[in-house]
């Protein structure tokens, strides 16, 4: 039960126990609970935390009439070849040893990393708009290229001028 798991960790805290020479793993376990990745989100500090509250609590009385004048922005890494993820794989507990070796069980790396692809893209209430591929890393002198691309080229596929939107970016530095 939940008392004996806070039992355990208290008890490793007062030892100065290190959990992985410890039996507390077993134990753990034989108490019904198990183990789970945790899940990567973005860090989002304090006072960014508070800028966004601000800017939902300045925003949320706004109409579809506004909305629909919304254009958002962002930017994505794409891997080449695999994922810069977790790899996991499935075997039975007595086959552990040999099944690691098996081939469709290992992760093939490629020299390098294989590449990555960055791409800037927008979306607005009518559609997609342009996706940008982004060569290196975006300074200041590459961003207004890709405005010119993408937001610009965006706002004449749709017959709209500046004025029409509100473009939201995601204030990258």
């Amino acid at each position: 039960n939940d008392g004996d798991f806070e039992g355990v960790l208290k008890l490793l805290q007062d030892t100065n126990t290190n959990i992985s020479t410890s039996p507390a793993p077993k134990y753990l376990h034989e108490s019904g609970l198990v183990t789970r990745t945790m899940l990567t989100v973005p860090l989002i500090k304090k006072d960014n935390a508070a800028k966004r509250w601000k800017w939902a609590l300045d925003h949320h009385r706004y109409t579809s009439r506004f909305w629909n004048r919304v254009w958002f922005s962002d930017e994505k890494k794409f891997n080449r070849i695999g994922s810069d993820g977790r790899r996991i794989f499935w075997c039975r507990k007595e086959n552990v040893r040999k099944a690691r070796l098996y081939p469709r069980n290992t992760h093939k790396q490629v020299q390098k990393g294989g590449g990555k692809i960055m791409v800037w893209g927008i979306i607005t209430p009518k559609g997609v708009g342009r996706l940008v591929r982004v060569d290196g890393i975006m300074n200041a002198a590459k961003y207004v290229k890709v405005l010119q691309k993408g937001l610009l080229g965006t706002l004449r596929d749709y017959n709209m001028k500046p004025s029409d939107i509100v473009f939201q970016q995601d204030n990258d530095p």
